[in-house]
């Protein structure tokens, strides 16, 4: 049998399959960032608006939680720079250790050398623990952020993964487990 996770993309299947089942939750998306153990390593380099101790910003790209402080109502922002220019077409952005903290009005934004260029916007999320955003950019920027202006009900930010999908690299696959 087959599982096909299609994460809201139509897929074709090319051949005569007997398909388990059909998801369109994503199951192991590639991040574009790597999993970092620091703030500048492996590679590249995290940077925050503001940080709980507990919760540096670093973590939220793959081991932890970033949470901002409390009492520092949004805006609050956490922010990866590649080594090299990357063209970024999606994010998701996960649970956190408050629903009430996480990101209801927010935007994806990239760095173009003098400002802020906003590459995706949401206004009402309904959803407060789990977000997926796809968007058309063509430009290689070095440096992106999710810059969070309202969460549910808390007076701090918190967010659990952040991932980031390169252009063709989409958490989008389609997994042959027999014929």
């Amino acid at each position: 049998g087959d599982t096909v996770a299609s994460n809201g993309f139509t897929v074709a299947i090319d051949q005569n399959v007997n398909v388990d089942s059909i998801t369109n939750a994503a199951i192991n998306p590639v991040s574009a960032v790597p999993i970092m153990t620091g703030y500048t390593s492996p590679s590249g380099i995290v940077t925050v608006s503001s940080e709980d101790s507990l919760y540096p910003g670093w973590q939220v790209f793959g081991s932890g939680i970033w949470k901002s402080v409390n009492n520092a109502s949004p805006p609050a922002w956490v922010a990866y720079e590649f080594t090299t220019p990357t063209i970024i077409i999606g994010y998701n952005i996960n649970g956190s250790i408050n629903s009430g903290a996480f990101p209801k009005d927010f935007t994806f934004e990239a760095w173009n050398g003098t400002s802020w260029v906003v590459l995706h916007t949401v206004v009402g999320n309904s959803n407060s623990s789990t977000y997926t955003g796809t968007f058309s950019n063509t430009t290689a920027y070095i440096k992106y952020r999710i810059n969070v202006t309202a969460v549910f009900s808390q007076n701090y930010v918190s967010i659990d993964v952040f991932n980031s999908f390169e252009s063709g690299r989409l958490p989008c696959r389609v997994i042959v487990t027999g014929k």
